[in-house]
């Protein structure tokens, strides 16, 4: 069964960048920086950053998230977006409308879960090159085990604000 995954997800690379290089766009690469605001008055500090290669039509993303004390132990997630879709609306593109299927791993202490779900957001361009918005992600996660192997998986919606640079 893993290999038939591990198959699928290869043709699906390789189909998204073969589709990829028929899309033009002047900006094609966002480096950006994220936090969830929620999250860091509740329980203390978060942050991320990320690079996306970024056309008219699809994204693809990968991203880190640290979460030095969450719940007495430290989180931090590495994830990515194989593909997903941009939707440009406003003058001038001014907005970027996005969503894509997100995959990643998450590590607590000494322990590794994968995670999987959907990426979306809205980004407001000030200018040709730097970015504000609103981002979110809905994730099957497994981390709960950490404090019990008969904890279920869950699922968990989070937000998040972003600052970015285009080039």
């Amino acid at each position: 069964m893993n290999k038939i995954k591990t198959f699928l997800l290869l043709v699906a690379i390789i189909g998204s960048v073969y589709i990829a290089t028929a899309q033009d766009r002047k900006e094609k690469f966002n480096a950006f920086l994220y936090t969830d605001g929620v999250a860091t008055t509740k329980d203390g500090f978060n942050i991320g950053g990320g690079v996306e290669y970024s056309m008219t039509t699809m994204y693809f993303k990968s991203q880190i998230f640290v979460f030095p004390n969450l719940n007495g132990k430290t989180y931090t997630e590495l994830t990515g977006v194989p593909l997903g879709f941009n939707w440009w609306v406003g003058e001038k593109d001014r907005y970027r409308l996005f969503g894509g299927t997100k995959m990643g791993f998450i590590f607590r202490d000494s322990n590794t879960y994968p995670t999987i779900g959907v990426d979306f957001g809205l980004d407001y361009n000030i200018n040709e090159i730097w970015f504000v918005g609103f981002a979110g992600d809905y994730m099957l996660r497994q981390d709960g085990r950490i404090w019990s192997y008969a904890s279920k998986d869950y699922w968990r919606l989070s937000g998040f604000v972003r600052f970015g640079y285009r080039w």
